[in-house]
């Protein structure tokens, strides 16, 4: 009988001693399975030299944090979003150039001055082509449009040109342009292609430049614009667009550079907008007339291959003082 009941008490003792195990181990595997942390990449500083003057217009690549093309803002008037189906033009906001509508078909019809002096001018949406382009909806051509060449580097008018988009097909955009009152006229096709999104055009000078990186070698483009502040005037500002299609950026100015680090990317808002990192992570101080850099304000980059970057401002001058040098930082998530 005392062996019987030796037996049952090793029995209970040995089951029990499973069934705790089971709920430590289980509870264990449920509260403290450790979370890794998200690996993040070399924080990488570097400097985008735009010039004191803002002559410069930068594409800049974040993955290898390195400037991939640089061209001088007076090389180009038009640019023609040239990369598969998509029908767009925009303008060169860094030289302020702007277009105005005749609403005339004929591209000989001659134009007064006084004429165009009546038309309004206008601009392009910095937000990008999905909010609105001066040149508008260009899918049966355009009419004859009245381009304001803006100004060059030492900020001289450049004058008046005509221009017409005649017709857009899969092999391009068949264009005529030339001066006002017709004693000059010449046509062009730009052409279409698979590695570019924006082609470049001089109406100044009859010339296509291929300006842009190829598709995915470019993140951010770093030149001087204008923005429609207070949504009442229009005015020159430097600061930095994410054009290539596919971009996505969040202004977090209430997350801290390490917050943003390891925050869960998918509550955050992301914007298309060209302008979301834009301009004033700096401000300028009419007092000192200087700027000063919001060196804490972050912004959530997604690039259109996929990756996801951190960025911030350090500075704006060079180590002489000179105004025009973007000091940037970043970090792959």
């Amino acid at each position: 009988m005392n062996a019987i009941r030796k037996h049952m008490t090793t029995n209970y003792f040995f089951i029990l001693s499973i069934i705790l195990t089971t709920i430590l181990s289980t509870g264990c595997l449920e509260k403290e399975m450790p979370i890794e942390p998200h690996a993040s990449g070399e924080t990488k500083t570097n400097q985008v030299i735009l010039g004191s003057d803002y002559g410069s217009q930068i594409h800049y690549n974040l993955s290898t944090n390195s400037v991939v093309n640089s061209n001088e803002t007076i090389v180009w008037d038009v640019a023609f979003n040239v990369n598969e189906n998509n029908i767009s033009a925009i303008l060169n906001s860094s030289r302020i150039v702007t277009l105005a509508h005749t609403n005339i078909s004929e591209y000989n019809t001659p134009v007064t001055e006084e004429y165009i002096s009546e038309l309004e001018f206008i601009h392009d949406n910095i937000q990008g082509p999905n909010w609105g382009t001066a040149i508008g909806d260009i899918f049966g051509g355009s009419d004859v449009t009245i381009i304001n060449l803006g100004v060059d580097i030492n900020n001289e008018q450049l004058g008046l040109r005509r221009l017409q988009i005649d017709s857009v097909n899969a092999q391009g955009y068949y264009i005529t342009y030339g001066d006002i009152d017709l004693t000059y006229k010449a046509s062009i096709l730009i052409p279409r292609s698979n590695e570019i999104e924006w082609l470049h055009f001089s109406i100044l000078n009859g010339t296509i430049h291929n300006l842009e990186p190829k598709i995915g070698e470019w993140d951010l483009y770093f030149t001087k614009y204008i923005e429609l502040l207070d949504e009442a005037y229009y005015y020159p500002v430097v600061g930095v667009l994410s054009m290539p299609e596919g971009m996505e950026v969040c202004d977090a100015p209430e997350l801290s550079w390490n917050q943003i680090l390891v925050a869960d990317w998918d509550t955050l808002e992301f914007s298309t907008a060209w302008n979301e990192i834009g301009y004033d992570w700096k401000e300028y101080d009419f007092e000192s007339a200087e700027y000063s850099i919001d060196n804490e304000r972050c912004f959530a980059i997604r690039t259109a291959n996929g990756k996801e970057f951190v960025l911030r401002f350090l500075d704006f001058y060079d180590q002489m003082g000179n105004i025009g040098t973007i000091t940037l930082e970043s970090v792959e998530r």
